[in-house]
């Protein structure tokens, strides 16, 4: 996540005493006396970072929720800090390097929020965090969105729908029969969805009292446009065939070690790689090793 970048220490701190504090909550702390002492110094360290100006909204973000969750002993409240470092309006906290860093800060400062009981200054990032969803229900990275998911639910515990939510909702085409949904506060958090053709005027009407998110995902398929006698610029790959040195078992009549290094050329970051590595007809791979 966006442990990396500036202030590694500060974040990387913030992140273990969330953790920390999280197992504790969830009866799985293992540190026994010692924890009061390690929280003590840690609240410490972070109120210091906090103090500091111009700070990254995300450190600012991670480490307001670590202080939120050590508790009012602790004897500060970060709120302050937390938003100044917002954009204005408070919806969320920017991050200039990378935009999936300010979803998972967002998220964080939406858990800290909470946490405090600010909950009027909730609404803006919690707005803003849906709006950022994507299709699927993702939020870019596996990190940002188990964050921004965890935000998104502390925030409906505190605040769930009203107890009078009724609303009515008409999804119209031409020539098309009418999809009408139905909510009130028991299937309010379940998502609907319906498949409608492309290239008509859609018209959506609700009624009653509520509120929810609207979200119309077009598809279409495109040919990537790739130059066949341009070569890859986004991984070098070097790959090696050597006859094993080691005497192959009775029913096997040669082996051999491929090696394969692949390295990223690109500016961005590589967060994931999937390397299909195909044999030819008549060889098999020696997997015992796996099978441990």
């Amino acid at each position: 996540g966006g442990l990396r970048g500036d202030d590694p220490e500060i974040t990387l701190t913030a992140f273990v005493s969330i953790a920390l504090t999280e197992a504790k909550q969830a009866r799985i702390s293992c540190i026994g006396f010692i924890e009061t002492v390690i929280f003590n110094k840690t609240a410490e360290y972070l109120k210091r970072a906090l103090e500091t100006p111009g700070r990254r909204p995300y450190t600012v973000a991670i480490a307001s929720y670590a202080l939120a969750l050590l508790g009012k002993d602790q004897n500060y409240n970060p709120t302050q800090s937390l938003l100044r470092a917002a954009a204005p309006g408070g919806s969320h906290w920017p991050d200039t390097k990378n935009t999936l860093f300010t979803l998972e800060g967002t998220g964080y400062a939406l858990l800290a929020l909470v946490k405090l009981g600010r909950m009027a200054e909730a609404a803006a990032p919690f707005k803003w965090l849906n709006s950022q969803r994507r299709r699927g229900g993702g939020f870019g990275s596996t990190q940002s969105t188990m964050v921004v998911l965890q935000a998104l639910s502390e925030y409906l515990i505190h605040k769930p729908p009203p107890a009078d939510l009724i609303l009515d909702v008409d999804v119209k085409m031409r020539g098309r029969r009418e999809i009408r949904y139905h909510f009130n506060p028991e299937n309010s958090y379940a998502a609907r969805s319906s498949r409608l053709p492309a290239g008509l005027d859609l018209e959506v009407e609700a009624r009653g009292n509520g509120q929810g998110i609207l979200e119309v995902v077009t598809y279409y398929n495109q040919l990537h446009e790739v130059d066949e006698k341009m070569p890859c610029k986004d991984f070098e790959l070097k790959v090696n065939i050597e006859e094993s040195s080691e005497k192959p078992p009775a029913d096997v009549e040669k082996s051999y070690q491929i090696t394969i290094k692949v390295r990223a050329l690109g500016p961005r970051d590589v967060r994931m790689v999937v390397l299909d590595v195909s044999l030819p007809t008549g060889f098999t791979p020696e997997n015992s090793d796996l099978e441990m």
